[in-house]
């Protein structure tokens, strides 16, 4: 059996394809309604938290995980103070950092970090 697609319904098929419509799986709900209805507590944590995603030695992983479990911390917390502590190192060596975009350039960790 064939499906009729008359009366614009394939041109709203393809148009919600295409528009970057960010409706949540069928619910309706898009972007701006999820915004609205965060708490202003979740908001604020938005507002400061940014998710990444990387690739990490294994090892350096699994060691990262011991210390979280052992210490009752959240493994974000471990990664939190590794950066923390790299970061102000730096900033002791080459002067403060101010977060703007800059051209990036190819460099070597173990130089910057002096490991």
């Amino acid at each position: 059996m064939k499906k009729d697609f008359s009366n614009g319904a394939m041109s709203e098929l393809m148009e919600g394809l295409t528009n970057g419509n960010t409706s949540n799986s069928g619910t309706g709900i898009n972007q701006e309604q999820k915004e609205r209805s965060l708490s202003s507590r979740q908001r604020k944590y938005k507002e400061e938290n940014e998710r990444v995603c990387t690739i990490i030695n294994v090892e350096l992983m699994n060691k990262a995980r011991f210390i979280a479990g052992k210490e009752g911390i959240n493994i974000r917390e471990v990664f939190e103070a590794g950066l923390n502590f790299a970061i102000k190192d730096y900033e002791s060596k080459n002067g403060p950092i101010h977060t703007r975009k800059t051209k990036s350039k190819k460099g070597d960790a173990k130089k910057v970090f002096d490991i």
